[in-house]
Parts: structure tokens; sequence; C-alpha cells
């Protein structure tokens, strides 16, 4: 806005995940000058908003309203209790998902959201390299099972996933080892306290 973008979801993932990338440097950066490190959390979500110069005449800015702008908020909160630190809504991801064929999808999970009635499944890309892409994959599959299997409460089935999980990433760490090492903590105390309900 306010020039219409035919891929403005791929341009806002690709601008979350340059972010993603240059946190690592700015905080090593400020870890030299004995500075503490920046954190960050991104919600992205598509769908048809307002945008513009909106407010009363004593005062105005240029902003977005709508059920879409919402539910980015909402995710953004997400973020701190998921483990990801960007969260992208299935709407984005379906409009964006084609056109980056060099992104896996980790499914985080299906969230209730404040303001809405039915869950939003949500997701974070991955940008593995080559030689990680296999291996990734296969460890994003692993971890969809689990969740799934969390989902219709077969307890042991998920944690017989996420033990393998665990197993692959401790025998071949790769760039996202730590995120699937904190979802898989997030749903073992998930399993632990609610009884496999998710």
């Amino acid at each position: 806005a306010p020039l219409p973008q035919a891929d403005h979801a791929v341009r806002s993932v690709r601008a979350a995940m340059a972010l993603a990338q240059g946190l690592g440097p700015l905080n090593q950066h400020l870890a030299e000058q004995q500075l503490p490190p920046v954190n960050y959390g991104i919600g992205l979500a598509t769908g048809l908003v307002c945008v513009g110069d909106l407010g009363s005449r004593q005062r105005r800015s240029y902003t977005a309203v709508g059920d879409a702008v919402n539910l980015a908020a909402r995710l953004e909160s997400l973020t701190r209790e998921a483990g990801a630190s960007l969260l992208v809504a299935d709407t984005t991801r379906a409009a964006c998902a084609q056109h980056m064929p060099d992104v896996v999808w980790l499914e985080v999970d299906v969230c209730r959201v404040k303001g809405r009635e039915q869950p939003v499944t949500v997701f974070t890309p991955l940008q593995p390299t080559d030689p990680e892409r296999t291996l990734l994959a296969e460890q994003v599959d692993i971890w969809h099972l689990a969740l799934h299997a969390a989902a219709q409460q077969h307890v042991e089935n998920a944690r017989a996933h996420l033990a393998r999980l665990n197993e692959l990433t401790v025998q071949h760490p790769h760039a996202s080892s730590a995120l699937l090492g904190r979802l898989t903590h997030r749903l073992l105390a998930r399993l632990a306290t609610a009884g496999g309900v998710a």
C-alpha cells in the first residue's frame, strides 16, 4: 500500500525472514559492547484491510485496520509462548507457499485466538541450506505427525514421534534444531499436563 502488489504475502514473509537473519550479527555486536540482546516477535496474516490516512481532523495517522491486522497482532503476542519468533497465519502461507519453493513450512500449532471463534493454524517458514534440506524435511514430517497425534489425543504416539525427532536433532544438529527443541519441549509439557489434549 498505497500501490497494489500481487506478491505482497511473499514480500512480507521475505522481509520477516531477513530480519531474523540479521538478528544474529546484531546481537553479537551488542554482546561485544556488553549490551543486552534484542529479541522480537512477528505475526503475519493476509486478508482484506483498510489502509490509509485514518483518524479525525485533530489526529490522523497512516495505518491499517481490519480482521487480518487484528489476527497478525494476536499472532505476534503468541510468539512468546509458541517458541517461534515468526508466526504466519494459514492465509498468508496459502497466498505465498507455491511462490517460495526454497522454504519449508513448519506447522507450529492450531491456536485459539482471542476474538475469533475458529482456531487458526499457524506456521513458521524455515529456509534450510541445500545440505540440510532433506534432513529438515524429514524432521518437519515427524513433528507434524507428533502434532496431529496430540490433537487426536494419541498421547503415546505423539511421545514416540517426539522421541524420534529429538534423537534425529541430537544426531544431526542444524540451524533449526533449537526451534524444533523448543516446540518439542512445549508439546511434551502440554501432553503431560493436559492428558494429550492439544
